[in-house]
């Protein structure tokens, strides 16, 4: 579930979680984690161990 920034402490930024194998663009890095972007433009943060590289 992505977050609204680089923790699992924060609030999850959507009302669902996105499905598996959904591509995103990585818009910046912050330590193990990575803000992203939908296709639709939505964004949020997620962990390393979240995303898979194509």
């Amino acid at each position: 579930m992505p977050r609204k920034s680089d923790g699992f402490s924060y609030a999850p930024a959507f009302d669902a979680p996105i499905h598996a194998g959904t591509e995103v663009t990585i818009l910046r890095t912050r330590g193990d984690w990575h803000e992203i972007a939908l296709p639709n433009h939505l964004t949020g943060w997620l962990p390393d161990t979240d995303l898979e590289a194509l």
